[in-house]
């Protein structure tokens, strides 16, 4: 009995001295003494303006800040471009106990309603280039990757031992300095310079609430807009794949309303030269769009890896179903920093053209003499390309279209900067009665009938205005 009293006694005093903590953080600490600094270092490295309406503590259902009324300003820009982002309230909630261990246990960091505006004129430059190509930001960059540099070149001299270098070749030591050669002053590392590097850092939830994105075109005089952007990624680690969650709709004046939603993992790996997409579920409902009359779904699952110090990215297992079209494909992306090379292939599974060109996009093919014509299709191809230089291409080579009973195959290209599209083919029989429309029975007797062709080839080449 007496165990379970100072038990029941501990968590009460435990309580209570976290009670007056709090207080005591409310009456002595206000955080809009804190607003002017932040403001200030913004405007130092970024030269923009940060804006924070006001500041507050929150202790429901964890001890936090809130920011209201946050927006990012670029004063040198134009009255309506020069929002960067804003947003309605931002907060971070941290766990308590933690902190008294030195961690830092985040329980969520939440963006409510943000906003941001990208806007791209006439001239190739945006409203984000200030920041994006702040030399600041890239000299601080620099600095903090040479400061963390420092302390690995001066190990391997420290690890040397000492036995192995002659004693006539030996420098001179101080009598303070150690007979291992290593200098008896302990030396700053990145992480002494850092007051953070002592603390364990777990953040459990990144959520972004009903966030939208608008993309403005000044040649074109077009808004594009990513309405109800919602995205929460949570047990936030390194070197861990990490669950992510999203949900965007696309807008575009009158021609475009689409959503989007996807759940995945995401994984950066400790070094930041590697990062990996695992099992993406994405998921497209196309209320109106350009070529579309009825609404559509569409479906999309694959994995991803962009390796930075191989220079390269690879798409795997990918599978894409549109009504009853499926496909797979596979990429492999190299020369990310250069001229980017495409390798791949495509396969679709077989399935009717008809009744999917009339459901998919209301396009109704008129009626054949031959009821089971254009019933079967499939597609198959090796995807080579190179997408940088003077000259971007895109070749389907070899290539493999079955049509019913008919096999065309051959190759293709398209060059992207003129879009022209080159093409060799070579078909191996086509009944073409039995695409023919419907004839009465009188007509059928006074009609020879077109005799099945042997195989041929063709060499097309189209040039598109």
């Amino acid at each position: 009995m007496k165990a379970i009293k100072r038990l029941i006694l501990f968590v009460i005093g435990l309580a209570s001295l976290l009670i007056i903590g709090a207080v005591a953080l409310v009456v002595l600490v206000d955080p809009n003494d804190y607003k002017g600094f932040a403001q200030d270092a913004v405007k130092k490295r970024l030269d923009l303006d940060l804006s924070i309406t006001e500041v507050s503590w929150q202790f429901f259902p964890n001890i936090g800040l809130r920011l209201n009324g946050v927006s990012l300003t670029d004063p040198q820009q134009s009255q309506e471009d020069s929002v960067l982002i804003k947003a309605d309230s931002a907060t971070v909630a941290v766990a308590l106990l933690p902190l008294l261990k030195q961690a830092i246990d985040v329980k969520n960091v939440q963006l409510n309603s943000p906003q941001i505006r990208f806007a791209q004129y006439a001239d190739g430059r945006s409203n984000w280039d200030p920041l994006l190509k702040n030399p600041n930001v890239k000299n601080s960059s620099a600095a903090e990757a040479a400061s963390q540099q420092i302390p690995s070149q001066q190990i391997p001299s420290q690890q040397i031992p000492s036995q192995q270098i002659p004693s006539q070749q030996a420098p001179s030591q101080p009598d303070d300095t150690p007979s291992n050669g290593a200098p008896s002053a302990p030396e700053q590392t990145a992480d002494d310079a850092n007051p953070l590097s002592a603390l364990a850092i777990n953040v459990n939830i990144i959520r972004i609430v009903d966030g939208t994105v608008y993309l403005v075109d000044h040649t074109t005089q077009t808004t594009t807009s990513i309405d109800r952007l919602s995205a929460e990624i949570s047990d936030v680690a390194l070197d861990k794949a990490i669950p992510v969650q999203f949900f965007v709709a696309l807008k575009q004046d009158e021609t475009l309303d689409t959503t989007l939603a996807g759940s995945g993992h995401l994984k950066a790996h400790p070094d930041f030269q590697r990062f990996d997409i695992i099992d993406l579920a994405l998921t497209a409902n196309i209320m109106r769009a350009p070529g579309f009359t009825r609404s559509q779904q569409l479906s999309a699952q694959l994995s991803a890896a962009v390796d930075l110090s191989a220079d390269t990215a690879t798409v795997s297992n990918m599978t894409l179903k549109w009504d009853e079209l499926q496909a797979s494909a596979q990429a492999t992306i190299t020369q990310l920093s250069q001229d980017l090379v495409l390798a791949g292939s495509l396969h679709v599974s077989d399935f009717n053209p008809q009744r999917w060109l009339d459901k998919a996009l209301s396009v109704e093919l008129p009626p054949t003499s031959d009821a089971s014509a254009l019933q079967h299709a499939r597609l198959e191809a090796t995807i080579h390309g190179a997408l940088g230089g003077a000259q971007p291409t895109i070749k389907l080579q070899p290539i493999t279209l079955v049509l019913d009973q008919s096999t065309l195959t051959g190759e293709a290209s398209v060059d992207l900067s003129t879009q022209q599209l080159i093409g060799s083919f070579q078909l191996d029989n086509l009944n073409l009665d039995r695409y023919l429309p419907p004839t009465s029975e009188a007509a059928t007797q006074d009609t020879p009938a077109i005799a099945e062709t042997e195989p041929t080839s063709a060499t097309a080449s189209n040039q598109s205005d």
